[in-house]
């Protein structure tokens, strides 16, 4: 009933998550897991979830779900650690390594995010595009705007000062994706 009052209250879908898993129905329990970590990751993935994380491989992908949920929701870096475990328990996928690239970035670690988004470029230019929300400076506005490794990794080239390297990244972005405002 609480799910149908508030669907954006992540206490029903973490109760249901762990009662069908108590029955053994872990198809259901991922899929309530799931709604609940977009809703407030934190909050669903406690340390008992990250346990049964450990033991079931096939839930994998629910590593990465966590680290763009924590993202997404302005928890860097809790978003940071949750990239840092799935790289540790899931390996190094294309996914993980750009979330790792994003949340340094907004870390401010411009030196490692440069690392992490080249990597994971090298692995696999063709990931869907990062939708966000940004403010758009000097005024309240929002602006959703769509990036990738590579206009990441232009950026960190800009605020690490070395403006050739951001150039040549950029100017490819620009070239790829003329309509993504992340790369002028």
């Amino acid at each position: 009933k609480a799910k149908s009052i508030n669907p954006y209250l992540a206490e029903p879908y973490r109760v249901l998550a762990w009662t069908y898993f108590d029955m053994n129905d872990f198809a259901k329990a991922k899929e309530y897991f799931v709604q609940g970590i977009k809703i407030y990751p934190s909050y669903v993935a406690d340390d008992k979830f990250k346990e049964v994380l450990k033991t079931k491989k096939e839930w994998n992908d629910l590593y990465a779900l966590l680290g763009w949920s924590n993202y997404q929701n302005g928890f860097y870096q809790d978003a940071l650690e949750s990239f840092e475990y799935a790289l540790k328990e899931a390996g190094e996928s294309a996914e993980i390594l750009r979330g790792l690239g994003y949340a340094h970035y907004k870390l401010g670690s411009f030196d490692k995010a440069i690392v992490y988004l080249q990597n994971s470029f090298k692995k696999d230019s063709s990931l869907s595009p990062v939708e966000e929300y940004v403010i758009v400076p000097g005024t309240i506005a929002t602006y959703l705007i769509k990036s990738d490794a590579q206009s990441s990794l232009g950026w960190s080239f800009y605020y690490m000062e070395k403006y050739e390297e951001a150039i040549k990244v950029l100017k490819d972005v620009v070239r790829r994706h003329p309509d993504w405002i992340d790369a002028h």
